[in-house]
């Protein structure tokens, strides 16, 4: 299974959400800049990718890997969960667009 860092989604996520936030008050690029973060965030979770972090931990003898799934369960799942939230993310990419292009091009 592949396996996405939890950590950069995560920073990729809120990046995409300030984007366009940040949008209504400075400027329509910034929604541009949200809707191309979250057309990447939707095609990793469509891609079939977990997102997880893992930690590792060690006591000098033994080393322990301790694995948490933000997103996925980390087996071969054709009903996976990151596959309609990454739809629904490619669908917030797709608004956030259109509303870049009502505010840019003329009427």
């Amino acid at each position: 299974m592949n396996h996405f860092d939890a950590g950069t989604f995560l920073i990729l996520l809120a990046l995409g959400v300030a984007g366009i936030v940040i949008s209504f008050k400075v400027g329509a690029v910034f929604k541009l800049l949200g809707a191309v973060i979250f057309f990447v965030l939707g095609t990793i979770l469509l891609a079939g990718y977990d997102v997880q972090s893992v930690k590792i931990t060690s006591d000098g003898t033994t080393v322990i890997n301790e694995t948490n799934y933000l997103i996925g369960n980390g087996q071969e799942d054709p009903n996976h969960t990151a596959s309609w939230l990454g739809w629904v993310f490619i669908v917030i990419g797709i608004i956030a667009a259109f509303m870049f292009f009502t505010e840019v091009l003329p009427r």
